[in-house]
């Protein structure tokens, strides 16, 4: 439950949204960058017209980025 502090910062966030029709796998890759390094300012979302589902190798590439 949010008190009332967090709810500020919630209300307050900038909302980031990747979109491209298949959401397949640069979207994916921007969102787990976004949310790694903005995550404290932004609420960050992907979509798609067509969405795929997640791709294992976007999210290989995008940890493999991150955590080397």
């Amino acid at each position: 439950m949010l008190n009332g502090g967090d709810l500020n910062k919630s209300i307050n966030r900038k909302k980031v949204v990747f979109l491209c029709t298949g959401n397949s796998c640069r979207n994916q890759m921007a969102e787990g960058f976004a949310r790694h390094f903005g995550s404290a300012v932004f609420d960050v979302y992907s979509a798609g017209i067509t969405p795929a589902g997640v791709n294992p190798l976007a999210v290989e590439v995008t940890a493999r980025q991150l955590f080397t």
